[in-house]
């Protein structure tokens, strides 16, 4: 039996990779033929995402052992997974380059604001959370209700439009 049976199965799941344990997870995804995606975070900050099934994300939970872990829901130990559209919109915000954004970390979802689209400048087609950081406006991208991960630099008001939260967020 496959663990690829049908594409339609196939979702973005979140890993925390340990330290220095990159190559090795790569290894085994390549091997397996699985998609992945290692955003240029800082270095402390381990994250990379598989497209796969839930199959065989449980098979790499009994696999990662020392070398990483698959990320749960909040509250749960079922694996958290990312929806297509969230992915791209990290995608997009993360393809800026390391010092266009940062990672928030403890930022409580009651600070996240209004839902927006960037509609001018270099952020344009970026949607995510309005946030007050260290004292200014700026774009959060979250990932499912379990990963905030980016935050753009400052954006002028005037190329901001407030837009209703998508389909694909509503279920995060």
């Amino acid at each position: 039996m496959s663990f690829f049976e049908g594409t339609s199965s196939l979702r973005w799941y979140a890993l925390k990779v340990f330290y220095r344990r990159y190559a090795a997870i790569c290894a085994t995804l390549n091997r397996d033929g699985v998609e992945y995606f290692i955003p240029p975070l800082r270095p402390d900050c381990m994250l990379m995402f598989v497209r796969t099934t839930s199959d065989y994300i449980a098979f790499l939970q009994t696999v990662l052992l020392e070398k990483g872990r698959v990320v749960c829901e909040p509250g749960a130990q079922r694996p958290a997974y990312v929806s297509d559209a969230e992915i791209e919109m990290f995608r997009l915000v993360t393809s800026m380059g390391a010092n266009e954004f940062e990672v928030v970390d403890n930022l409580s979802s009651d600070r996240l604001k209004d839902y927006c689209r960037v509609i001018e400048g270099k952020w344009k087609g970026a949607e995510g959370f309005l946030a007050r950081i260290r004292h200014r406006k700026r774009l959060v991208v979250t990932l499912g209700n379990f990963i905030m991960v980016a935050a753009t630099d400052y954006i002028p008001i005037a190329h901001l439009e407030r837009i209703s939260l998508p389909l694909w967020k509503q279920g995060a």
